[in-house]
């Protein structure tokens, strides 16, 4: 017979776990998951260790205080894909088990083994501390949010593996199967994720004209989803066939049992709270004054969303910030928004920061119709007839004077187009009548 490992809860004087073994298990260190699985402080730690990571992700995107309901996302985000993933896997097991001459062992109670699951799950929330490297105060925009993609996409495949390790090693099931069980499952959910986040749409043509790191995010989105979906039958076939050859072991997992309190791993998650919490102190005052510009064009009230923009520079702000309204949003009210916030610039004064950036947003909405095509001042007589059968005429004039006022890098062409296009709209008919094409 060999030996019981000390770490073994059958060991007379069992020790508590310790930071060591999170790394270990974050390694996919078969005793430490096996540890980790059979402690019920791995629920405490776990949970500490979720709401250090929740930090990580919003310290310098949500304002704590105010937006404090962020941090349970990942709470409720984490125990429903728990849930979901250890059910497919018992049940891909209760099938494989009812193959004609194959003798499984009894496999724990499911909720137990499920809450035993969900600690081991709340165990790699370190890999989201990854997310809180403020690569915006380090890198120029494009490549920050480069870099944030690319994060995304390690512990997001990290995490695939690690979970299916975890799986292999908890039901004594091949990995290979458990594999594509669990690649299954994270490809549906990216799907889901990907249809239901509110994303840039991909400007395939230019007609929405997006600033380049939202063009980035958008067709990284757009890559993700069309690649989930076309290997979506690939993973589902790869799942039955890993089904096919899955045969559960006759090893059985150790009960839950008490050990000491870890006080080291406690430690450790608590200090992770706390340095998050420390890192929040310096970038909350942005957050709150961004909070601040959102919440005032959400309401309608314009005027104070600009004079809080006046009354700061831009480095007062997050690094990587789109001024509201965004135009990819597309929100049923989003034109007025933005008619209301070049009114309300505009009176400020003259050229700002935040003047410039709204009149780049002016100019995605004057050229969305020419599909990413610069304007020439000959096309200028057709423009006008067309441009008033999206927007008012009364508007596009002020938003035309709104960009050769205050577009500080404008260029000679188009300034010639919109001088043109602008002297043709107060020569037309007005609001109402619609020329002759």
């Amino acid at each position: 017979m060999s030996p019981v490992p000390s770490e073994s809860p059958l060991d007379p004087t069992p020790r508590a776990f310790t930071p060591l073994t999170i790394a270990e298990f974050l390694l996919g260190h078969r005793p430490s998951i096996l540890r980790l699985w059979s402690d019920r402080w791995s629920l405490l730690i776990g949970a500490i260790l979720v709401l250090a990571g929740s930090l990580a992700r919003n310290y310098d995107g949500h304002h704590l205080l105010r937006e404090w309901h962020v941090l349970l996302h990942g709470f409720g985000a984490s125990v429903a894909n728990a849930f979901l993933l250890y059910t497919l896997a018992r049940l891909a097991v209760a099938i494989a088990s009812s193959k004609p001459g194959d003798e499984s062992v009894r496999r724990p109670h499911f909720w137990r083994g499920y809450l035993s699951f969900l600690g081991v799950f709340w165990m790699t929330a370190p890999m989201a501390w990854l997310y809180g490297i403020p690569y915006e105060h380090l890198l120029e925009p494009l490549k920050a949010v480069e870099a944030n993609l690319w994060t995304l996409a390690a512990v997001s495949f990290w995490r695939v593996l690690l979970m299916a390790r975890v799986l292999s090693v908890a039901l004594d099931v091949p990995f290979w199967s458990v594999l594509f069980i669990t690649l299954l499952f994270g490809d549906a959910l990216a799907l889901a994720a990907l249809f239901t986040a509110p994303l840039p749409t991909i400007d395939f043509m230019g007609g929405l004209r997006h600033p380049p790191e939202t063009q980035l995010i958008a067709s990284t989105a757009f890559a993700a989803g069309f690649w989930a979906l076309v290997t979506l039958p690939v993973w589902v076939i790869a799942a039955l066939v890993g089904l096919r050859w899955l045969k559960p072991g006759q090893r059985s997992l150790p009960a839950p049992a008490r050990f000491p309190i870890p006080k080291a791993a406690c430690g450790m998650a608590v200090v992770a709270v706390a340095g998050w919490l420390a890192a929040g102190l310096a970038t909350q005052p942005s957050v709150g004054l961004k909070l601040d510009v959102e919440n005032s064009v959400k309401a309608g009230r314009y005027d104070q969303a600009a004079s809080i923009l006046a009354a700061h520079h831009r480095g007062e702000f997050p690094p990587i910030w789109d001024l509201p309204p965004r135009n990819w949003d597309r929100s049923p009210n989003y034109r007025e928004a933005l008619a209301g916030m070049t009114r309300a610039v505009a009176v400020e004064g003259g050229p700002t920061w935040f003047a410039d950036a709204y009149s780049q947003k002016v100019w995605r909405e004057l050229l969305r119709f020419r599909h990413g095509s610069e304007p020439s001042p000959a096309e200028a007589p057709l423009d006008a007839e067309v441009l008033p059968y999206d927007h008012p005429r009364e508007d596009l004039l002020r938003e035309i004077e709104f960009v050769l006022r205050f577009d500080t890098s404008i260029s000679d062409r188009r300034r010639e187009w919109a001088t043109a296009v602008r002297d043709l709209l107060k020569a037309s008919p007005p609001s109402g009548s619609k020329p002759d094409l």
